[in-house]
């Protein structure tokens, strides 16, 4: 599979996120949401990426809050199910 990195140079990629990051702040930080995820994308966030779905600022930063809620929530039932394993085995 040819993926978007294997035709645009480092370059250029590092200089386009640089621009997104100064001029449209809620889709950086989807981005970055994105970027270091593990699991597949949701078809909401598939439609916002197509730009099938548009989303003005306000409705991107609530989205947005969304993601990251969730996924501190998931950070920190994996911390609390660490520590619970780790009480266990002593």
């Amino acid at each position: 599979m040819l993926l978007f990195t294997d035709t645009v140079s480092h370059k250029s990629l590092t200089g386009l996120v640089g621009h997104i990051k100064m001029h449209f702040p809620a889709m950086y930080r989807l981005y970055i949401i994105l970027k270091d995820r593990t699991d597949p994308p949701t078809n909401e966030e598939l439609a916002i990426a197509s730009a099938e779905k548009v989303l003005d600022a306000e409705a991107a930063n609530a989205y947005l809050g969304r993601v990251e809620a969730a996924s501190a929530n998931l950070l920190s039932l994996f911390a609390k199910q660490s520590q619970e394993n780790a009480v266990s085995k002593v």
